[in-house]
């Protein structure tokens, strides 16, 4: 597959992967390519986010809503085959999304938890597309992860912060078909200051500012910051044991 014969589907940014779909074989294919993230990333995850990628499409390409036939093209690039549809971020609130559209996503996301892995990153709109055929597939598993070594109340912490991402999407996009129970859990549980990376350091900083912020969510704050600790010394542990 010939770069240059390529088309750029993302704006490339320093520090992300060149994203691009290219023809092969009689197919679309999405091509990421990490070595364009450029110094330091290449070195610091260019080589094993694709690696953890490619893993995590391997095992969650046999259910519907994922790409299918991922491929570790080199060192440093995956490439899976290309899905068709739009990005929520592309839908504006007032179009019409299929009454199943997010029943279904729902499903795919408790399937994606059953098969040990994580997302992550769905509270970002344009990594869940609306196919042609009006259903939900979800791309962009760069930060996908491996449950099966994690402790239990970790698991269950960040199968929720996925789980909130679809909910927030579901009241905002299709109130109307969101069950009673997970409308309650969303506007119970969903706290819009720390789901998202740029809302949680707003957060952090304001609670280095004695009265910038309210105690609760200085207190969220810094359960978050422990469980990423956690998250981050148990990632690093795995990977020198897998070496």
């Amino acid at each position: 597959m010939s770069e240059a014969a390529s088309k750029l589907l993302y704006r490339h940014r320093w520090g992300q992967a060149r994203v691009c779909l290219m023809q092969a074989d009689g197919e679309q294919r999405v091509v990421k390519n990490y070595a364009r993230c450029g110094f330091p990333g290449i070195f610091l995850y260019g080589f094993w986010v694709p690696k953890r990628e490619f893993h995590a499409l391997s095992v969650l390409s046999s259910i519907d809503g994922f790409p299918k036939q991922p491929n570790k093209t080199g060192l440093f690039t995956v490439s899976y085959r290309f899905v068709g549809g739009r990005s929520l971020r592309d839908v504006d609130d007032h179009q019409t999304i299929s009454p199943s559209f997010f029943p279904h996503l729902w499903r795919i996301v408790n399937r994606m938890h059953r098969s040990g892995f994580v997302h992550l990153d769905l509270g970002n709109r344009g990594n869940i597309l609306v196919r042609e055929d009006g259903e939900p597939a979800i791309i962009d598993l760069a930060s996908c992860t491996n449950t099966r070594y994690l402790p239990r109340f970790l698991v269950r912490w960040l199968q929720l912060r996925d789980k909130l991402g679809v909910l927030k999407f579901w009241y905002r996009y299709s109130p109307k078909t969101l069950p009673r129970d997970l409308r309650e859990l969303y506007l119970n549980l969903y706290r819009k200051g720390l789901h998202t990376p740029s809302r949680f350091f707003r957060a952090t900083r304001q609670c280095f500012h004695e009265g910038q912020s309210d105690q609760a969510k200085c207190v969220r704050v810094r359960r978050a910051w422990i469980a990423l600790g956690v998250l981050g010394s148990l990632i690093a542990i795995l990977g020198l044991a897998a070496r």
